[in-house]
């Protein structure tokens, strides 16, 4: 969205329908959400949107005022739905970014849930516009307050929270990444707090009110530290508006504790002024100001790698190759030469784990597996089975056998596709069917690996790294900065999700002839399988060899 053209038409059409309607404080505080809040927070947060989406919003900022200059009822609420329906675009623009790429980095998932708790706002002023107070809990008021506060704190907050943690990253902080964490976690949660504290009453009101304010307490304090380094304009705008966010909480806190004990401190006329026009209109507009000045940027660019244009129904394996144009080949690589980087040296490894990727068709595999819960054997195999993909034996030992192939470029749509199918020695019943290709990025070349699916494929992008004695490990877990494209993930259409699943291969050389290779796949840190392949050089080969010098030099 740019910034000058949404921005401008927003200021003036807010002063237009002020002008014409002089609304109340609630009033004016979600018309300032419909058109400088949300588009402004957009900004800041530079999540792209597509081009069409400033006229969208602008039909929907309208259709969201127009709605508050009717009566409440089944006219002013259909006005209304056009701007919950933008805030779901909002919320599932968050959704899907934290499916591609995955819980971390944190800032960004604070970021995404901003975007999730804004359409819960325009769900609010639905029930709003339509008239449904008498039938809820509450009343009218509570109502609209509910409206507001999910398009500004629950919104506002947690984007806020990330941009700190995206300025903490840039500036190389290497400072308590379990502080963040923490705040990260409550300036989450406080939306939920809030909500179960104004649905209970007290004296848990208070209580989880006081805790969502410590947050926000220490939110303001790191805020404040932080401006210090930034230009004297963002320093002057984010300190003034941290100290009111200070004030404001600290009314939230007597108007609950009075609520709890009995007698009222400030009362809900109180706290609309001072609470919620000064966190409205000074707290929002002085943030937003002083974080547009420095904006940073997310750490990387997720989800833009190539994914494979192979696809597959039942029998994959058989498929593949009845339906490709595949030609015979040796590797799945054809040289490590592209691999190699700052932080990995491919002649570091020891010469035959060298050489199985580049000539894979000549070891044998003998495979151990062990799965960790025959449950989980069991639940996969179902599928499995049918597509005869992904086909993982249970526990106990076999051989494998594999035909090697390459695909053209144009059929897969990647750099250099090779096919690995691999199948039991004894019966031939496929067990996977991968292809292997590569791509680079920030300097880092990854293998792509993608194995086809009925409804798409899903991809294993695993960075290459040295191990101990020559050895090779193969992963798909992020490096701490989590900057890389490593991870597990399903494509659909044009939909890519990243899954939870983890897999780390270790290959090393055991003797002369001999390779090892620990495959393991996990959920997040809880491991499920481990497969140990035995990999012996074929007799064929002759009893002694020199590794990669001697496959390469034939």
């Amino acid at each position: 969205m740019n910034k000058w053209n949404t921005l401008l038409p927003g200021a003036f059409s807010l002063l237009f329908w002020s002008i014409i309607v002089q609304p109340d404080l609630i009033e004016a505080a979600l018309a300032a959400a419909f058109f400088l809040v949300v588009p402004a927070v957009l900004y800041v947060s530079t999540v792209s949107l597509p081009g069409r989406t400033r006229l969208c919003w602008f039909g929907a900022a309208w259709s969201g005022a127009l709605s508050m200059m009717m009566e409440t009822g089944i006219t002013a609420m259909v006005f209304a739905v056009v701007w919950f329906l933008f805030t779901g675009y909002i919320a599932w623009k968050g959704l899907s970014r934290l499916m591609t790429r995955g819980t971390a980095p944190l800032e960004e998932t604070v970021v995404d849930a901003g975007f999730v708790y804004v359409a819960i706002g325009g769900a609010w002023l639905v029930l709003s516009r339509a008239g449904t107070a008498p039938l809820l809990p509450y009343t009218e008021v509570i109502v609209d307050l509910t409206a507001v506060h999910f398009h500004y704190a629950a919104f506002l907050l947690p984007v806020l929270t990330g941009l700190l943690g995206r300025r903490r990253y840039y500036r190389e902080v290497s400072g308590r990444p379990l502080l963040y964490r923490i705040l990260a976690a409550g300036i989450t949660a406080g939306p939920i707090l809030t909500a179960v504290a104004v649905d209970q009453g007290p004296p848990l009101e208070a209580v989880l009110v006081g805790m969502y304010v410590v947050f926000l307490y220490w939110f303001a304090g790191w805020s404040i530290k932080e401006a210090f380094s930034m230009p004297l304009f963002s320093k002057i705008t984010i300190t003034i508006s941290s100290v009111i966010l200070i004030g404001t909480m600290t009314l939230s806190i007597l108007y609950s504790t009075g609520r709890a004990a009995g007698y009222q401190v400030i009362g809900i006329a109180g706290m609309i002024p001072w609470h919620g026009a000064w966190n409205a209109f000074a707290f929002s507009i002085l943030a937003l100001i002083g974080w547009a000045l420095v904006s940073p940027g997310p750490r990387a660019g997720y989800h833009s790698f190539p994914v494979s244009r192979l696809r597959g129904k039942e029998n994959i394996a058989e498929r593949i190759e009845q339906n490709q144009r595949l030609h015979a080949t040796d590797g799945l690589i054809a040289s490590w030469d592209a691999y190699k980087r700052k932080d990995f040296d491919p002649e570091m490894l020891s010469p035959l784990v060298s050489a199985f990727h580049t000539h894979t068709d000549r070891f044998r595999m003998k495979a151990d597996i062990q799965w960790r819960f025959s449950l989980l054997y069991r639940a996969s195999s179902y599928f499995s089975k049918k597509m005869k993909q992904i086909n993982v034996p249970p526990t106990g030992k076999g051989d494998m056998e594999g035909k090697m192939y390459s695909v053209g470029e144009q059929q897969d749509g990647r750099p250099d596709p090779r096919v690995w199918l691999r199948s039991h020695a004894g019966t031939g019943s496929p067990v996977f069917t991968a292809v292997y290709s590569h791509h680079t990025k920030e300097d880092v070349t990854y293998l792509n690996v993608g194995l086809p699916l009925p409804v798409g494929v899903m991809t294993g992008i695993l960075r290459p790294d040295n191990g101990k004695d020559g050895a090779l490990v193969l992963t798909s877990r992020k490096r701490s900065d989590v900057c890389g494209d490593e991870g597990i993930y399903v494509t659909a259409g044009r939909w890519t999700w990243k899954t939870p699943l983890r897999e780390t291969f270790n290959m090393k050389q055991t003797k002369e002839d001999i390779l090892e290779a620990e495959h393991t796949m996990a959920i997040g840190r809880f491991r499920f399988l481990r497969i140990t392949y035995c990999l012996p050089l074929m007799k064929s080969q002759g009893s002694r060899h020199d590794g990669a010098g001697r496959f390469a030099g034939e």
